[in-house]
């Protein structure tokens, strides 16, 4: 499998994430969780790569959560509301979460240390490929940190999904 690994980015200061208590109690839970997110102009996202959630904006930030692209990239009205009126459009992936939470899980402070930091932890959109060496490295570290490793799908579990 030619897994590639993505950094999606939220900003709580300029999208309000409605449900994302419900949302880490359902992982927390061992329930599905999926939604659909912005992956800024990256095409060439494929099913089944591994993603990393970075929150961005406000303190404390850092990845608060990781799992499986469940899609290609499509477009959909842009999630911003004054753009989305004009009409724009913004490419979307849908996501299954298999860690998630509040706060962040690993924070800036470990993100700027060696090695993880030949990565850049705050782009400006979502949809950033986190090259190979650095994501073996921040999935170590990811692992040590929750003592959980992600679940992989197949392909043909994720078509069920």
């Amino acid at each position: 499998m030619n897994m590639k690994t993505y950094l999606f980015t939220w900003n709580p200061q300029k999208w309000h994430w409605v449900d994302l208590p419900e949302a880490v109690y359902k992982i927390n839970t061992g329930q599905e969780y999926n939604i659909y997110w912005s992956c800024g102009n990256t095409k060439k996202i494929q099913i089944g790569d591994r993603f990393y959630l970075m929150k961005l904006g406000t303190h404390p930030k850092g990845i608060i959560g990781t799992g499986q692209i469940l899609s290609k990239p499509y477009k959909l009205p842009h999630w911003d509301i004054t753009r989305a009126k004009k009409g724009d459009k913004a490419l979307r992936v849908d996501l299954i979460f298999d860690t998630l939470s509040e706060s962040p899980i690993l924070s800036e402070r470990i993100l700027e240390s060696p090695p993880l930091n030949k990565q850049n932890w705050f782009p400006q959109s979502s949809g950033t490929t986190i090259p190979i060496l650095v994501a073996l490295q921040i999935e170590k570290v990811w692992v040590e940190t929750t003592k959980k490793d992600f679940t992989l799908f197949t392909q043909k579990e994720l078509e069920k999904i």
